[in-house]
């Protein structure tokens, strides 16, 4: 792959890292053309740069041709210029049922044209654990499509569609009923979102029934008592939360004063994010009273 260099020196000979290299549909091809004689493809990453439905047509090709049907891939394709239409490829692509595992198509245009494909590589990619749809401009038209194509035996374990607008509540719960019954799902993202009490509730539901390892809500405006709900229902059971981001989300020092008067519960989190928060200074105490 001369002309394409990686900073990750340790990457194997299946993993193509292309990131920032101001790629566009007709300076990539050297590239593909030299993946259509390596074949064996394991992770590819083509994020920021400049590329369009074009280059995934011809990568399309790429899969179909290399013969290779088993072994898991991950695409990374966030920061682009990628449109529905990348998506529809993916759908035409059934090397692709077996082996997608990991989908990072976020800060592209998709709107909400791109609701179709998403449910039928839900369907279809029977292996897709990740996937992040990010500021991808969808709506709640876009979110019901997703959650209606989940059914319990997705291993879908890790969901990202923050910053998309607008996501209306009841879209938001009827995805919650739904991840609620897959038994894999760890991690949930939905930072920027705003989040109604009716939501939190649900979410509360969701945190009860499942082994969350990872909660985003950056910037969804829960406030005080909204956190304190949410926190006290992740902690009610035996697991253990690795990530909880609850940046500028309207905190209070109350929300402080309660963990600090239940130092076990807050002990659980590995790594929380409150910042945003008029309440840094409570939070760096409780911190150090947690690891002392």
């Amino acid at each position: 792959m001369d002309g394409f260099k990686s900073d990750d020196k340790a990457v194997s000979e299946d993993e193509v890292m292309v990131s920032e290299c101001d790629l566009q549909d007709i300076s990539i091809m050297p590239l593909l053309n030299a993946l259509h004689v390596h074949k064996t493809i394991a992770m590819l990453d083509l994020s920021h740069n400049m590329l369009g439905n074009g280059t995934m047509e011809k990568l399309q090709q790429v899969f179909i041709s290399s013969g290779q049907k088993y072994g898991g891939l991950a695409l990374d394709l966030h920061c682009n210029r990628f449109g529905p239409t990348t998506l529809f490829q993916i759908c035409e692509c059934p090397v692709l049922f077996a082996r997608l595992e990991v989908l990072n198509i976020s800060g592209n245009r998709l709107t909400d044209a791109c609701g179709s494909y998403l449910s039928t590589i839900l369907e279809k990619c029977k292996a897709l654990y990740y996937l992040n749809i990010e500021r991808c401009s969808i709506t709640s038209r876009t979110v019901q499509k997703v959650a209606d194509a989940l059914d319990s035996q997705s291993v879908l374990a890790q969901l990202c569609l923050g910053h998309n607008n607008p996501i209306s509540g009841n879209s938001i719960m009827n995805l919650m009923g739904k991840l609620s019954t897959l038994e894999r799902f760890s991690e949930l993202n939905l930072n920027g979102l705003k989040l109604s009490k009716t939501v939190v509730d649900s979410l509360c539901q969701l945190v009860k029934s499942s082994c969350l390892s990872g909660l985003m809500l950056g910037g969804s405006s829960i406030g005080t008592d909204g956190a304190l709900q949410l926190t006290k229902s992740l902690f009610s059971g035996a697991q253990e939360l690795v990530k909880l981001d609850l940046s500028y989300c309207g905190l209070t020092s109350e929300y402080i004063t309660n963990l600090n008067a239940e130092v076990p519960m807050v002990g659980g989190i590995l790594e929380i994010n409150l910042g945003g928060n008029p309440v840094m200074q409570k939070a760096s105490n409780i911190m150090l009273e947690c690891t002392g």
